[in-house]
């Protein structure tokens, strides 16, 4: 479920590359919401359409706590 460019290969178009593969796949077209979390990436992910949750007030998380 992570996807991660490696901080050595940063700045090369592998994180552009990778979004749009992913956005264009014949077997992705028909989802109708996608999600994602990230700490740094927010530009990247605007570039593809992806904007700050319209209702976030929605939204529920479920993290289980640390052993």
């Amino acid at each position: 479920m992570d996807v991660f460019i490696l901080p050595a290969c940063q700045g090369k178009g592998l994180g552009k590359l990778l979004m749009s593969e992913i956005m264009s796949h014949k077997d992705l077209q028909a989802l109708k919401r996608w999600g994602l979390g990230t700490t740094d990436a927010h530009g990247l992910y605007e570039k593809f359409g992806f904007k700050q949750l319209a209702k976030p007030q929605n939204m529920m998380e479920y993290v289980l706590p640390a052993p």
